[in-house]
């Protein structure tokens, strides 16, 4: 189980710093759009 927690944790990190608004759009663009 602790090898799932580490891809897990590693595939968040990897999500979070480079493709995550290539992946899905981002939480920012919807709080922009309604005040």
């Amino acid at each position: 189980m602790t090898y799932v927690l580490f891809y897990f944790l590693l595939f968040s990190v990897i999500i979070g710093g480079t493709g995550r608004s290539n992946i899905f759009p981002t939480p920012k663009r919807n709080e922009g759009n309604h005040p």
